[in-house]
């Protein structure tokens, strides 16, 4: 709630209506003067989008410490002393999203390395060094500059990714072709095939710039690819509870988000260890990040337990049926947008 001093006039800025007490009758606009200082903008940003009141953290404990309440809360409309999903989804997403794209960098390094260190630079380590190195690629025999120089080219040739087309340079020569086939390739196999030639046209042997770039942009779609599978994880919740009729539609997408807001509450959780970890070289702390991974997958089962109200057996059976099909929703979701990816890099 706002703490700020009111107008003295009873108009209402918004509506013209008159007031009584400090929000408008009429329209709701809290009766408060036009101007406002940068901290009170920033206050009442966080509160629009946080109900910092005490609503977001209310709401966050027993979204983690009670799984399946804040949904059943919901269900039986019990919704203003909670922030509302949706909104919480935004939230809890952008700020996600925010940190995972400020901490991971989406690249591929396609050089092939032997001990952290690319064939690249073995050439260039000292006598002992590169007896050492080439000993184990030379099944115990150590090398020499010019043997490890033949060996190297011959890895790099069989690991390098070619676009090269013998037969078509470029999308012109294939399309003409293509009107002189007796067989006309179907509408996914030419725009394969004309996207490995412009592939070819536009990266050439860059094969690193290629699946970096194609990787960059399929880390980009994750959020879209996430609040897709949202109304798809409803779905799947409505037929495996078809007879349970009090549980519509919605409220099943009601439960989803408040299961994806807590897996991404426990993977910034994790993201955390994981730089700690980094910080400190402290190794253990990589079988906390297990723990919690498992930790998911049990509250998903707590949740279900608590809000559909099953017995135990049912609520396993269901459970593991859930997983595996949004496993496999989760997969050709992924693939449909890896594709459409892969058409447009």
């Amino acid at each position: 709630m706002s703490h700020s001093t009111l107008r003295q006039e009873k108009n209402c800025l918004n509506c013209g209506s008159h007031v009584e007490g400090r929000y408008c009758q009429n329209c709701g606009q809290e009766n408060l003067p036009p101007q406002e200082s940068v901290w009170h903008f920033i206050t009442h940003f966080f509160n629009d989008v946080t109900h910092f009141d005490g609503k977001f953290f209310q709401t966050l404990k027993y979204l983690i410490l009670k799984p399946g309440y804040l949904t059943r809360q919901y269900m039986l409309g019990k919704r203003a002393s909670y922030l509302n999903p949706i909104r919480m989804y935004l939230f809890t997403s952008f700020l996600f999203f925010l940190i995972f794209y400020s901490f991971y960098k989406p690249g591929f390094d396609t050089q092939p390395t032997f001990q952290d260190a690319a064939l690249e630079n073995i050439n260039h380590l000292s006598g002992s060094q590169f007896d050492s190195a080439t000993a184990v690629l030379n099944h115990g025999k150590p090398m020499t500059h010019e043997e490890f120089v033949k060996y190297k080219d011959s890895v790099l040739r069989e690991l390098k990714f070619s676009f090269s087309n013998d037969e078509y340079q470029t999308t012109q020569q294939y399309d003409s072709a293509v009107k002189t086939m007796q067989k006309t390739p179907s509408w996914l196999s030419r725009k394969f095939n004309r996207k490995l030639i412009e592939i070819q046209q536009k990266y050439k042997q860059d094969q690193n710039g290629f699946f970096n770039a194609l990787w960059t942009d399929v880390i980009h779609q994750f959020p879209k690819m996430l609040f897709i599978s949202l109304p798809l994880a409803a779905l799947l919740l409505q037929l495996l509870y078809w007879r349970r009729k009090q549980f519509y539609y919605v409220i099943h997408g009601v439960f989803s988000i408040h299961f994806y807001i807590f897996v991404f509450i426990a993977i910034l959780v994790q993201m955390g260890i994981i730089g700690l970890k980094n910080q400190t070289g402290w190794d253990w702390l990589q079988y906390l990040n297990t723990v919690i991974t498992l930790l998911i997958f049990f509250y998903l089962y707590k949740a279900m337990r608590n809000f559909y109200g099953q017995k135990r057996g049912k609520t396993i059976l269901k459970y593991l049926l859930f997983v595996i099909s949004f496993f496999i929703v989760l997969l050709l979701t992924f693939s449909i947008f890896f594709v459409e990816t892969f058409l447009t890099v």
